[in-house]
């Protein structure tokens, strides 16, 4: 079917008479794209993931080796010191690049108190004293007993 458009990672998307290209990087995630006008200035859109897969940093900027996005991860690591308010970035930004938008997930220490909250759901499990599960949910509750 001619109306039926089949993109899979590393295409470049043709869209009617525009050309909007778009390339996936190595995590199937949208990376780069750029239309007309874009291409005319010779910059492209990113998008950097964060390690949950979220949209972290984007922006527009040089990319000369495009084609080859696919091949990478464009990752956004929060680490407090990146160039990019915090988040280090993966394949590092051109210089030029101009940063359109940067999120923050409430931090990333979540991660550690996830490990913590296993144990401590592993424990409460096992049967500590004073502590119980609240019915339904996997919130330890302090139980007065």
């Amino acid at each position: 079917d001619s109306d039926v458009l089949h993109v899979t990672e590393n295409d470049v998307l043709l869209v009617t008479d525009y050309t909007v290209e778009m390339v996936y990087d190595a995590g199937h995630r949208l990376a780069l794209s750029r239309d007309g006008n874009q291409r005319e200035r010779g910059v492209w859109s990113f998008c950097y993931h964060d390690g949950q897969g979220r949209p972290a940093v984007t922006g527009e900027g040089v990319f000369p080796d495009a084609s080859s996005a696919g091949d990478v991860h464009f990752r956004a690591t929060y680490d407090g010191t990146g160039e990019a308010l915090g988040y280090r970035m993966e394949p590092a930004l051109s210089d030029g690049s101009r940063l359109l938008k940067i999120t923050w997930y409430d931090g990333y220490g979540f991660i550690d108190r996830a490990i913590l909250f296993l144990v401590v759901l592993t424990r409460v499990r096992k049967g500590i004293p004073g502590i119980d599960l609240l019915p339904g949910y996997l919130i330890p509750r302090k139980v007065n007993r």
